[in-house]
């Protein structure tokens, strides 16, 4: 059988625990909440600048994209042969 201390003892155990429980989730909460509020303000701030391509440029750009593989993801109709195509 416990002792009366022993259950004191281990009550305070208890508590302690639950406390410190308590304490880590209210400054997890708290590092949370500013973290939110630092990635709204940044968000905020996000500039994005079309930049004109001279016509050069501009071809070039497209000879990339069509040789990408977003491109042959978007267009897989354009990429289909058969054994007539292995010449």
């Amino acid at each position: 059988m416990a002792t009366t201390e022993e259950r004191i003892i281990s009550t305070l155990k208890d508590f302690a625990k639950y406390r410190l429980i308590e304490e880590v989730k209210e400054k997890l909460d708290f590092i949370l909440e500013e973290a939110q509020e630092n990635i709204e303000k940044e968000i905020e701030t996000i500039v994005i600048r079309k930049e004109l391509l001279d016509p050069i440029n501009k071809a070039r750009e497209e000879k990339r994209w069509k040789q990408s593989k977003n491109y042959y993801l978007l267009n897989p109709q354009k990429f289909n042969f058969g054994l007539r195509d292995l010449k």
